[in-house]
């Protein structure tokens, strides 16, 4: 199914909804469950405050601040490679491995933060604070890597010497994926990371 045209009403011209519409169903269920996931969270920071102030001075807030970083520029890198892949840039493959390159730094840095808590011996059983954050950080990772598996197909699509009709549409629909995925980590960054701010 292809993604529908809407019409804005404003100016009568017709915009294009990116990707197809199963993808949308997809990231607003996954959206719903992240909802849900976040509002957990809050409830339990609100029953204990202290102790989740407590354990939340126990990240390293450089750390979450460089994944915030890493993934807003690996956002408008994805954004400029669909950008330059509807206008048949035949450079757009630099923009996908560097969005690629973005994705894996963030994992990297994710790898480092998670060994360096468990060589301090904090893990998913020290306490509640803990157990949301490597479930959030958990979730949000294996997004990430679907995601990249996704840029590095996006990025083969967009290479082809011949371009078949639904090329646009999964280029789209992946790029819609990796927004979503940075998406829910800027909520996740705010409510883990600041908790004890």
């Amino acid at each position: 199914m292809s993604s529908p045209d809407v019409t804005d009403e404003r100016s009568g011209t017709r915009t294009h909804v990116p990707g197809e519409a199963g993808l949308w169903i997809l990231i607003c269920a996954d959206l719903f469950v992240f909802t849900i996931l976040f509002a957990g969270f809050l409830v339990d920071r609100h029953d204990n405050p202290a102790m989740f102030s407590r354990s939340g001075q126990e990240l390293t807030l450089a750390i979450g601040v460089a994944n915030t970083l890493v993934l807003l520029t690996s956002s408008l890198l994805v954004a400029r490679f669909v950008q330059r892949h509807r206008a048949g840039d035949p450079a757009v493959g630099r923009l996908a491995l560097g969005a690629i390159g973005c994705g894996l730094l963030f994992l990297v840095l994710k790898v480092f933060e998670w060994t360096h808590l468990a060589s301090n011996d904090f893990g998913p059983v020290t306490d509640t604070f803990f157990s949301w954050y490597f479930v959030l950080t958990g979730l949000h990772l294996v997004h990430l890597l679907f995601g990249l598996t996704g840029l590095f197909v996006a990025r083969r699509v967009a290479l082809r010497r011949e371009r078949k009709e639904h090329d646009g549409l999964v280029v789209e629909g992946i790029a819609t994926y990796w927004h979503m995925v940075d998406l829910l980590w800027l909520v996740i960054f705010p409510l883990v990371y600041l908790t004890a701010v």
